[in-house]
Formats: structure tokens, sequence, C-alpha cells
């Protein structure tokens, strides 16, 4: 093809009738523009154009002051039914109280589909059947927060009160084995079993939201074995972290909304 170059020119690249002969796009004249090439052009031009790289996925790293607590961070763990503990949910009914009963609601193709998914996603891990300082007084300097996984499922049913979570879908009858995220009590439950396993350590050098944990301090050496201390702890009561959304070390940090900073 033949291009000619002048000095001013209101379009990018003006297309003549031979590239239009050859191609034989369909047009649309009003804004001119091209809506559909034709398939001699999909499949001899457009076909040969190299495919874009695609951008290697970020893989997060865990610190290499902490490579002793990998199990923490091991999505496969997490998968593992829990164990029992004294902080197990249990579910109090009122005395003659007249329990609800569920009807089961046909579904459609896709949602029968749908559920069958979410069964054997969950079925496999197991799921179903010194003078305190707030972090608002203290001078902290650096900042790390860590993300618990799975939040509400890492706490057990009360043994013997599985029953009571129990659902009916055309697949079956199930019960949970692990706190759900529905129950009303869930929120109070798991807050009380974080305070107790970080009680030593609560508004020293942590603060814990649910499965939100930040961790403070003003010097980087201690900063560091606090966040070993802290893991340790979470190695002890099986508990796992989201690598992904874990931040360390940082001046500054997002938590609950708000950011948290030396200043």
């Amino acid at each position: 093809s033949d291009y000619f170059i002048r000095r001013k020119c209101s379009f990018c690249i003006i297309l003549g009738r031979p590239w239009l002969c050859r191609h034989r796009p369909e047009l649309r004249w009003d804004p001119c523009d091209i809506t559909r090439w034709s398939q001699q052009c999909h499949t001899q031009c457009l076909s040969n154009l190299p495919h874009p790289r695609p951008f290697p996925a970020f893989t997060p790293e865990i610190p290499v002051e902490y490579a002793a607590f990998q199990d923490v961070f091991s999505k496969q763990a997490a998968t593992h039914l829990p164990p029992h503990r004294p902080w197990d949910c249990a579910i109090n009914l009122l005395p003659g109280a007249q329990l609800p009963k569920g009807r089961v609601y046909p579904l459609s193709i896709p949602e029968h589909q749908a559920m069958e998914e979410d069964l054997s996603n969950h079925l496999p891990a197991t799921q179903l059947s010194d003078p305190p300082t707030t972090l608002s007084s203290s001078p902290a300097k650096v900042f790390t927060k860590l993300d618990l996984r799975s939040a509400y499922n890492l706490v057990r049913i009360l043994a013997g009160d599985e029953w009571k979570t129990a659902f009916v879908t055309p697949m079956g009858h199930y019960e949970y084995r692990v706190m759900p995220y529905g129950l009303s009590i869930s929120p109070s439950v798991f807050q009380t079993f974080m305070n107790e396993v970080f009680r030593e350590f609560l508004h020293r050098f942590i603060v814990v939201y649910i499965d939100d944990i930040l961790i403070y301090f003003r010097k980087m050496a201690e900063h560091c074995q606090h966040i070993q201390q802290v893991l340790d702890k979470l190695c002890q009561h099986s508990l796992y972290l989201k690598l992904e959304k874990c931040e360390f070390h940082k001046p500054s940090v997002q938590f609950l909304g708000y950011v948290i900073s030396a200043e």
C-alpha cells in the first residue's frame, strides 16, 4: 500500500478506496464508524495480530521476619474444620417457643446449578453438617494490618446445637458445624473470641475488631516482636490470615474506614 504524509490534516489516517475494497468493512456513514469487519479480514488480518501479554499476577510474599509462620497464611489449612473451643457458639432457644419450619421452594435449572456449586465449595471445607495504652494516646510510628480468613466460620457451633442451624434444600437436609454469617449473635460471639485470644496484648500494641487486626508501636524492633507474638497466638488457636490483605511495617494504614498514622 502507498502512504502519503501531509503537513496539515484533521484526521489521524485516511483509508482510501483500495483499502476498502480489500478489507470490505461494514460502515455506518452518519458517524463514520466501522461497525463490523468482513469474514475475510477476521481470518486473514485480525487473526495474525499478536495477542497482548497478560500482566503477571501479583503474588504477595511473607516478610522474611515471619517465615517461620507460613502455616498461618496457608489457604489450604484454613479449609480444615476448626477445633471445639471454650468460645463455641451456643444457640439458646426460648422455653416453649415454636420452632420455625421452612418450606422447600422449587429451583430453576440455573439456581439448582448454583446451589450445587455452592455446596461443593462448602462441604469439603467441613463448614456444613503493663497499664493499658490506647492507640490514640500511643506515639506509634509503624503499623501492621492483618485480616483473618473465613472469620465467623472459624468458630464451631456448640456440640449438640448443630441441629438448631438445620435447613432443607432440594438436595437434602444440612446442618452447620461452624458459625454461619446469618446469626444475629455471630458478631458478639466472634468479638468475644478475639478478645480472649488477644487479651494480654489488647491496647498495649494491638486493636482487634471482628476479623481486622491492627498492630502498632513506635519502634520497628519491638514491632516485629509483637507481630511474631500475634502470629504465634494465631497458630495456637488454629486461626489463619489472608496474606493478600495483610500490610506489614507501614507508616500509615487504612483501618475500619480511617487512615491510621503517627500524625
